[in-house]
């Protein structure tokens, strides 16, 4: 039972990552992506310790180890996606996407709550 708030906390590092990749396309700050992500991450492992604490903020830090993950492993494929890393215009997809992946996300959130 621990997969699944990895899961979910890999989807939620996933879909920031994606979100976060296309909003800094124009700047061409790529490497900026990864690093937010990781403080996501960090963000909500200081919120599970410190602020809700005991036995009821492990499933959050267990949720942040799944964007943890997310971050590393779009760190690892960065390279991969920009190549020379010039600056690039957002194609109607990016745009799309743009508009989805918010929405995405808070269906993700919201299926936590009727599990």
């Amino acid at each position: 039972m621990i997969w699944v708030p990895i899961a979910y906390g890999f989807v939620f590092g996933i879909i920031l990552l994606a979100y976060l990749f296309i909003r800094l396309q124009l700047s061409g700050k790529y490497y900026l992506a990864p690093l937010l992500t990781l403080f996501a991450a960090f963000l909500l492992t200081f919120i599970s310790l410190f602020i809700i604490g005991g036995f009821e903020g492990i499933g959050y830090g267990v949720m942040a180890s799944g964007i943890f993950l997310s971050s590393i492993i779009g760190t690892i494929i960065l390279p991969f996606i920009i190549g020379k890393g010039r600056k690039a215009a957002l194609t109607k997809l990016d745009r799309r996407l743009l508009i989805i992946l918010p929405i995405l996300f808070l269906l993700v959130l919201l299926s936590i709550f009727f599990w």
